[in-house]
């Protein structure tokens, strides 16, 4: 692809990212970070590896779609995101594309799911998404950890007598996996109920490093395991790896319990911000309460 071409994708993609920024943060992205996602989005366009469509009306750029191989907690998947003006938008026009993307990475590598990124102002095409059936991911958040404080300092906390919270250690590993299996599968929202082997073993070496690090938390009520809630950090940033409640508590608000501990612990570390993800309901409308900002939402197409 000559270099024209490549600038011309690079700035309608740039542009594209600037507006949803604005959408989600009321802000503009910081320069450097908009001279990074240029040089992704350029590497990318060049990769002979990845797939890359697009389409120009009266020497504009009207769609740009690329994709390529990713990785879901260890899992290879096909990520794609489609950015594509909404009078060319159609539920035939992606089904022919994703068809296309599913072939040209076959010969590449394995997978099983395709994760369809999309951003905040992309409406039309997330009512497309889901007209055509594709299975909603979830969301990808970013948060402030004062934000978080603030909604808990003026909660009132469960007042359940009993509970005890604190920080896991390996011996307590596989009550941490029973719990997760248990509520995950429990609720229908949660998209940890269809995770594979590499996923499971990717999960587990992320929460012993969690644990390594004391910031993984356990909540008791006597003697019962209640649910956990552990951190997974790198440098100066944060994510909620994993939150759980056992299915005989919920309702009781012990996850504001694990939540309140694991942004105090975000503080007393100096971090300010956070990310997390989540399918689950209830994780949803909670992050609402606490102003996180969504960063994307995926649908997932499964081969």
């Amino acid at each position: 692809m000559n270099s024209k071409i490549v600038t011309k994708l690079s700035d309608y993609y740039l542009d594209f990212r600037k507006k949803q920024w604005i959408a989600s943060f009321n802000e503009v992205i910081p320069i450097k970070m908009q001279k990074l996602m240029k040089e992704h989005i350029e590497k990318d366009i060049r990769n002979k590896d990845k797939y890359i469509s697009f389409k120009e009306y009266e020497n504009k750029i009207v769609l740009f779609i690329f994709a390529g191989k990713g990785s879901d907690c260890g899992e290879n998947v096909v990520y794609c995101e489609m950015v594509v003006e909404n009078s060319y938008l159609n539920s035939q026009l992606i089904t022919n594309e994703l068809e296309k993307i599913i072939q040209h990475c076959k010969n590449k590598f394995k997978f099983r799911k395709v994760y369809l990124n999309t951003y905040k102002k992309q409406q039309n095409l997330i009512k497309q998404f889901q007209k055509i059936g594709f299975e909603f991911g979830g969301h990808n958040y970013i948060g402030k950890v004062k934000d978080a404080l603030k909604y808990y300092n003026k909660k009132k906390l469960s007042s359940h007598k009993n509970l005890k919270i604190h920080v896991a250690s390996n011996q307590h590993i596989n009550d941490i996996l029973k719990i997760e299996k248990i509520s995950h599968t429990r609720d229908k929202t949660s998209r940890m109920r269809d995770i594979s082997e590499k996923q499971k073993k990717a999960y587990l070496k992320l929460l012993k490093e969690s644990i390594k690090n004391e910031i993984a938390f356990l909540l008791h009520k006597s003697d019962d395991l209640v649910g956990y809630l552990w951190i997974h950090k790198n440098n100066d940033n944060a994510v909620i790896g994993d939150i759980a409640v056992h299915p005989d508590y919920w309702g009781n608000g012990f996850a504001n319990v694990l939540y309140n501990r694991a942004f105090h612990t975000m503080k007393n570390s100096g971090i300010e911000k956070y990310q997390g993800s989540s399918s689950t309901k209830n994780v949803m409308t909670l992050a609402e309460k606490l102003n996180r900002k969504i960063i994307t939402s995926v649908y997932i197409h499964s081969i």
